[in-house]
């Protein structure tokens, strides 16, 4: 897909409500901000989908892992999103994960 087409979708497509997307928007540049409440909705229905679809065995394993599209220095996967993953360690089937929003002065919290 054209990187013009993505964006033109991705500007149209909505997952939260506006109403509260502005009141998050209010927040911003404190510990109450969240940087992806736009796409909780999303990003809940593909976690609980990667839980309920799948058991994990023993070996877990946490991983940082990549997805593409946002640029890092010095990673060998330099453009993308940067997981924090916890995977089966037999199969590397993602049963649970994070989305790095970058360093945070707080703890993170459990989903």
């Amino acid at each position: 897909m054209p990187w013009d087409r993505y964006w033109v979708i991705s500007w149209n497509v909505h997952m939260s409500d506006p109403e509260r997307d502005t009141q998050n928007d209010r927040r911003k540049g404190t510990p109450g901000h969240d940087g992806l409440f736009r796409l909780k909705p999303l990003l809940d229905s593909v976690k609980d989908a990667c839980r309920s679809s799948y058991h994990p065995r023993q070996n877990l394993s946490v991983d940082e892992r990549a997805a593409p599209l946002q640029r890092m220095k010095g990673k060998p996967t330099k453009w993308g999103f940067k997981l924090f993953a916890l995977a089966d360690g037999s199969s590397g089937y993602t049963w649970d994960f994070t989305v790095y929003t970058g360093k945070s002065p707080l703890p993170p919290t459990p989903s």
